[in-house]
């Protein structure tokens, strides 16, 4: 797993793969007033997106208007095995599932909340620091190899794979 240097400041990475359907207009809105800095990380190689996500304190997913995206992508789970908070906006039943799997990443579904919940994870650095330390464990987890092979057993796939 990727090794999560220490925060600049208060910096909120949010890297889209699109604009349009991560909802960066809404997060660059969103963040205002919030005491978060936003880096948007984009049309750069994967290893400045990593260093940067490496420079910020969180990592802002996305805030596309549902259903799409709803839920965590790949970068959420990338910044997770990194050690950092992850938020993002997801609709009320993927909010149910993702608790349901034990994910730790903040998933909000209004503005107002998301807001208010960027603001108070702005002065609460134990509760990033725990939410960082949840999402990498919880990456390990639900994530690893080990867990696909496992998951690919109990569908009967690689047989083969598990024998050898």
């Amino acid at each position: 797993m990727l090794e999560r240097a220490e925060p600049r400041g208060l910096v909120a990475c949010h890297s889209p793969s699109n604009r349009q359907l991560k909802g960066t207009a809404a997060i660059e809105r969103v963040t205002r007033g919030t005491g978060w800095e936003l880096d948007v990380v984009e049309d750069v190689s994967h290893a400045e997106v990593l260093e940067r996500k490496h420079e910020a304190a969180l990592v802002i997913d996305q805030f596309g208007d549902p259903p799409h995206p709803d839920g965590i992508g790949v970068s959420a789970i990338e910044a997770m095995a990194m050690g950092l908070p992850v938020i993002g906006r997801a609709s009320r039943p993927v909010r149910a599932l993702y608790r349901e799997r034990l994910c730790p990443a903040v998933l909000i579904e209004g503005v107002v909340e998301f807001q208010a919940e960027l603001a108070a994870l702005a002065v609460n650095e134990e509760r990033r620091q725990a939410l960082g330390e949840d999402g990498r464990a919880w990456v390990a987890r639900f994530h690893g190899s080990g867990r696909a092979l496992e998951d690919l057993e109990a569908l009967g796939a690689c047989t083969e794979l598990v024998a050898a």
